[in-house]
């Protein structure tokens, strides 16, 4: 019998699209013909400000990362204006990010800045991107850079000179392709379009890699959110820098008109152990996933065989599924066996009829894409031994590990692996 149903993919190879209208895409000067210095607003590159991204906004209120299945683009209406996925162009990536944060202005080179950006780089939040070629990401260190913006609305010329001026005069190391400079500006200075159509940006010059965030206070509006909400963008760019570094060309994570794995999930955030993060499109799960879960680590836990209450409550045609109970979920495998994990802060999270139902706050690691191909048949995910263990790949990818203390014992294609 089917333990989890695993939504139908078209593809692995594509990855996500902005969800607002106002701003189109990411990666400024990353087509080949870098932005010169004193250029206008990047063409691509944009964190949308909420407003340019009513329905990922709304989206993102309870917490939980989801939304969007199988649809790729959508009107400020949320309404779908495109099924399916379109080809991706390539895969280039970065596969090891090193980041550097630099303060442009009365910005202090540590903080909760570099605090948000040491935690981000020893998570999961990139080592859990693999499907895209990402393995992970490390902290360099922080830095003040000793300058003043030279105005207070700054062009894309004007943050690549600093950048290279950073570079040049050994704030910082050079660029290899794999290093990431993290531009956080003074309140009171922003880019071009900033506060009012966007909240950031990635981009480069050469091999040299860049992020800009605007501080949430520079924007009277408020459409930038809070203090908590600039690491939320900066991990946004982060993520969208290790995947598509040059924005198009021959190999890039990203829909054919520029639009990148953080944009149509822009403003779902949700919080881990005190730092907001941003949702990611993920290829694999065709939805927006939180990529760092902390708590139940992926526990599954054999409670016994499930009652007829409990097999009916979570069976849908034929197929299983984790279904909330109180403080965790559970599922039942192919021989009713009942298997629980524990949902850490003690919330889960219901997704509705014919899909998994979610522990928005623990969660563990996701599959690896051998470890998902390899427990999938058709359409359906199935208990498979892993060593002295069994484990299977829910609807968003999340992996459950259960122990075996005697062994497991594979059963076939088909069927539910069994612990002795």
């Amino acid at each position: 019998m089917r333990t989890t149903f695993i939504l139908s993919v078209v593809s692995f190879s594509l990855v996500s699209i902005h969800c607002g209208s106002s701003a189109p895409g990411d990666s400024p000067g990353a087509t080949g013909d870098a932005i010169s210095a004193g250029a206008a607003t990047p063409a691509r590159g944009v964190m949308p400000t909420k407003s340019s991204a009513p329905t990922a906004a709304a989206a993102s209120t309870s917490g939980v990362c989801g939304g969007y299945e199988n649809c790729v683009r959508h009107d400020n209406n949320g309404n779908c204006t495109a099924q399916g996925f379109p080809n991706v162009q390539g895969s280039q990536s970065v596969g090891n990010l090193t980041i550097y944060n630099i303060g442009w202005g009365n910005v202090a080179a540590g903080g909760t800045a570099n605090a948000d950006t040491g935690f981000l780089a020893s998570s999961s939040f990139l080592s859990n991107l693999g499907e895209y070629g990402i393995n992970g990401a490390s902290f360099g260190f922080g830095v003040a850079s000793g300058e003043t913006p030279p105005r207070t609305v700054l062009s894309d010329g004007d943050v690549q000179s600093f950048v290279q001026r950073m570079i040049s005069r050994g704030k910082v190391p050079g660029g290899n392709g794999s290093n990431l400079y993290v531009v956080y500006l003074q309140q009171g200075y922003i880019v071009q379009g900033g506060c009012t159509s966007m909240c950031g940006y990635h981009g480069h010059v050469g091999n040299d890699l860049y992020a800009v965030i605007i501080d949430p206070a520079s924007c009277s509006s408020g459409s930038c959110g809070t203090e908590a909400d600039r690491e939320m963008t900066a991990s946004h760019e982060i993520a969208e820098a290790a995947s598509d570094p040059y924005g198009g060309g021959s190999g890039h994570w990203s829909y054919n008109s520029g639009e990148e794995i953080g944009d149509i999930c822009a403003w779902q955030g949700y919080w881990v152990d005190g730092y907001k993060l941003q949702c990611i499109w993920s290829q694999r799960a065709g939805k927006c996933v939180a990529t760092v879960e902390p708590g139940a680590d992926g526990i599954g836990v054999a409670a016994g065989n499930c009652t007829a209450n409990e097999y009916n409550a979570q069976n849908l045609n034929g197929a299983s599924y984790w279904t909330c109970q109180g403080s965790s979920r559970y599922v039942c495998d192919g021989q009713g066996h009942k298997v629980t994990e524990t949902c850490n802060y003690g919330w889960c999270n219901s997704q509705g009829a014919g899909q998994d139902d979610q522990c928005p706050y623990g969660g563990g690691v996701q599959c690896t894409a051998a470890e998902y191909q390899a427990q999938l048949l058709g359409n359906a995910s199935y208990w498979t031994c892993q060593g002295n263990s069994r484990y299977v790949c829910d609807g968003s990818n999340w992996k459950v590990t259960e122990s075996c203390p005697r062994g497991c014992t594979p059963m076939g294609a088909g069927v539910d692996d069994q612990c002795n």
